[in-house]
């Protein structure tokens, strides 16, 4: 997959079931389940936590549903500012697993790089929490993402939303 672990956790939740699969069922080395281990986070917080982001893969964003998104992007926000740091704002990107293939394919493609890409599926739903007002702002149909590959074709960098 295409993304760092350390992305996927501070900017990536999936947005469909197989997204969860993609992301959360991944058993090579380098996934996200086992970079979680190394880091010592206990099995039953990681199962608890999967089990949320599979339910959020099985909701579609609407009216009656935003509160459980907005939640979980505040949640991520705080855990991330409380563990690394303040930012000015903390993107949550809600991807499908056709979003995961592409973008993974993309980075692949250019190691090292900062990139603009346009989707050829927009992004369902993104939304950024400010840090100084904890709002939250939801984006529909994100056209595109501004992000940065490492030497190895993974994403690390969230840039922006690119909305045009």
């Amino acid at each position: 997959m295409g993304f760092t672990p350390a992305f996927l956790i501070k900017h990536v939740r999936p947005y469909d079931p197989a997204a969860y699969t993609l992301i959360c069922e991944d058993d090579r080395p380098e996934s996200l389940p086992n970079w979680l281990l190394d880091q010592k986070v206990p099995a039953a917080a990681i199962d608890q936590s999967f089990q949320f982001w599979n339910t959020l893969a099985n909701t579609v964003y609407g009216p009656g549903t935003w509160n459980r998104f907005l939640n979980s992007a505040q949640l991520i926000s705080e855990a991330r500012w409380s563990s690394l740091g303040r930012t000015g704002g903390s993107t949550i990107l809600f991807l499908n697993a056709a979003q995961v293939a592409e973008l993974s394919w993309a980075g692949q493609q250019n190691a090292g790089q900062n990139l603009d890409i346009h989707l050829t599926t927009p992004v369902a739903l993104a939304i950024t929490v400010d840090y100084d007002t904890r709002t939250a702002v939801p984006q529909t149909n994100v056209p595109g993402l501004r992000l940065r590959t490492n030497e190895d074709g993974h994403f690390f960098h969230f840039g922006g939303l690119l909305l045009d």
